[in-house]
């Protein structure tokens, strides 16, 4: 086996310096789950930083801090900015980190001229485990080469209880901050190894300037017209409810729910709502003494078991029954049904304009929320395939109609 740093040179010759980064940001804006650094009210609150010389030993670990506690707002760090003048020197400087694009977005918003090459952690990862590892998160990528991880988990259920970075005690977070630094750069020498063994220095190579433009357009985004989608959000929703309440109407059932619809086409057991009186032990009603509901008897709601007889024969319509018993009313089988039954095209027409408003207009606004901008960012995803291809999300702008 080659040492670390021969299987280095091969991935990118005559390196001045190897930053090991991972940024703490805030979790504001949408989406809630994976923030985004281009929204405009998220910014870093730390930064951990290892610098390694070309033969892959580190020179020291450093922290900076872009967070004004008393005035709660972001602030410059001259001090970083120092830093990166005193060792950037150009694209022979390589960056390594854990879900990079995060961190590179972050790093255009502090030192727009920062251009290095990069190297993955996460994509190296899902290389390595031949696309099997999907969405490899650090600490999956940490559990894959026996690595120790970092026990106290409070911080992560800080986030998980929607705690912004802002708020939380510095004492959970550096420590934390830089256990995830340290973690990322044991993870890199081993990579560089694995990928070198497979032989897959090249493809890797390949991939992360590929991921150089992706993190690019990300950054670019896509330019919408706000005014035309709350235009169209509205007539969609205001249509969509129309729908939903005639259908309850005129045939009973909830077409926004699978179950209740497959009960209605294919029969079935369904849950029904029913007034039902209540008695004391004697079984008399128990009457209101009081309050105005006095006098009257006392009722409550519940739910009872209700038979529906099949409309529609399931086969016919290429339907499957599923693992909870009801019949499937997936896209396909609806639209045989509507090529069997005419009068049931709406049903087609309900869940293709539903699927509009949902992932694109009603998407697209939350997204847009608290933000002044006309531009949408998606997170366009180098580890999410089987099969290698890109995809995007938050949204999917590859799939706009």
């Amino acid at each position: 086996m080659k040492c670390f740093t021969s299987c280095f040179m091969e991935i990118q010759a005559d390196m001045s310096n190897v930053f090991i980064i991972d940024f703490e940001s805030t979790i504001r804006g949408q989406p809630k789950d994976r923030p985004n650094p281009c929204h405009p009210n998220n910014f870093p609150v730390f930064l951990g930083l290892s610098r390694l010389d070309r033969e892959l030993v580190r020179h020291e670990y450093v922290v900076f801090k872009f967070y004004n506690v008393e005035k709660d707002e972001f602030c410059d760090n001259p001090e970083f900015t120092q830093y990166m003048d005193d060792f950037y020197l150009g694209p022979d400087t390589l960056l390594v980190g854990h879900n990079i694009t995060f961190d590179l977005l972050y790093l255009r918003r502090l030192y727009p001229l920062f251009r290095p090459s990069i190297f993955d952690t996460s994509v190296a990862h899902y290389l390595i485990t031949e696309q099997q590892g999907r969405w490899p998160s650090l600490d999956k990528v940490i559990e894959y080469y026996d690595l120790p991880m970092l026990k106290d988990t409070r911080l992560k259920e800080c986030w998980e209880e929607g705690i912004d970075t802002t708020h939380i005690n510095p004492d959970l977070i550096l420590p934390y901050l830089q256990n995830d630094v340290d973690a990322t750069e044991k993870i890199f020498r081993y990579q560089i190894n694995d990928l070198d063994r497979l032989g897959m220095m090249n493809v890797f190579r390949a991939s992360m300037a590929a991921q150089v433009h992706t993190t690019e357009m990300t950054w670019n985004g896509m330019r919408v017209d706000k005014a035309a989608i709350i235009y169209h959000a509205t007539r969609y929703k205001t249509w969509l409810d129309s729908t939903a309440g005639s259908v309850i109407s005129k045939y009973g059932f909830d077409i926004n729910s699978p179950q209740s619809m497959s009960c209605f086409l294919f029969g079935g057991t369904t849950k029904k709502k029913q007034t039902e009186v209540v008695k004391d032990e004697s079984g008399s009603p128990i009457i209101y003494k009081s309050g105005i509901k006095k006098g009257e008897v006392r009722t409550r709601q519940i739910e009872v078991d209700h038979h529906v007889r099949a409309r529609y024969d399931p086969v016919v319509c290429g339907s499957v029954r599923g693992k909870a018993g009801y019949w499937s009313v997936a896209d396909d089988v609806l639209k045989k049904l509507s090529v069997h039954d005419p009068d049931m095209k709406f049903l087609t027409d309900y869940r293709r304009r539903s699927k509009v408003y949902n992932s694109f207009l009603k998407a697209y606004l939350d997204i847009l929320e608290g933000c002044d901008s006309p531009l949408i960012h998606p997170n366009i995803n180098n580890t999410a395939t089987y099969t290698g291809r890109l995809s995007q999300s938050k949204p999917n702008l590859q799939q706009v109609p």
